[in-house]
């Protein structure tokens, strides 16, 4: 069966959500007494594993601010990014109702702070997150190695700002994390300060972008 290629990015992009959704999520509910490390690992595992299987495909993108960054680097056109980011929803969606069967004890979610707190660090989280993508899908010299350093860089910064926010640095991961726990009441603050985040990481790119055949002067 002939699929365009788009089609086929669409549904790396939606396998790849699902999978961060399915398996990250689904540690912090059901691993027993989960730890800030063991959700951080989970994560970055998943983000890992679905770039290694999936980043041929679409790049691997897995999330819409990462895609916001793509499209203002101009690689993606406004089309793939529409594509993407639908795709990204719906398979974040597609894996908070296989988690939903399950039917885990949620209680619901309070953000550890306030909504300009959430804005001004989730920015910021992001903002390294999509440059880091950014900078090292670029470099040859680093893409048999990509997929392990996006995912320890984004398990890092889990660790680092989980009880600050809860860590979210995806806004399809965070509408589905909310949709679970009852609620979308401080979606805006993640929306705005991880868009704003790959938005401000796309502009610091296009300032120190390197390739492997340029020099530093």
């Amino acid at each position: 069966m002939k699929v365009s290629l788009l089609a086929r990015k669409s549904l790396a992009e939606f396998f790849g959500t699902f999978m961060i959704v399915f398996i990250g999520l689904g540690t912090v509910y059901f691993a027993s007494d989960a730890s800030i490390l063991t959700i951080a690992l989970a994560f970055g595992l998943a983000v890992t594993a679905g770039i290694f299987t999936l980043g041929h495909i679409s790049g691997g993108h897995f999330n819409p601010a990462v895609s916001t960054a793509m499209l203002i680097d101009k690689r993606l056109t406004l089309k793939e990014f529409t594509v993407y980011v639908v795709s990204q929803f719906a398979g974040a969606l597609f894996g908070l109702a296989l988690l939903l069967v399950a039917s885990p004890e949620v209680s619901e979610f309070t953000a550890p702070n306030s909504n300009i707190v959430i804005i001004l660090f989730e920015m910021f989280v992001t903002y390294i997150f999509a440059y880091v993508i950014l900078a090292v899908s670029q470099r040859k010299l680093f893409a048999p190695h990509v997929a392990i350093i996006v995912g320890l860089t984004l398990a890092a910064l889990i660790l680092v700002s989980t009880t600050v926010t809860g860590a979210a640095l995806n806004p399809a991961v965070i509408f589905a994390a909310l949709l679970m726990n009852q609620g979308l009441g401080t979606y805006f603050a993640y929306f705005i300060g991880t868009l704003s985040g790959a938005v401000l990481a796309a502009f610091t790119y296009k300032i120190l972008k390197f390739k492997d055949d340029q020099t530093v002067e």
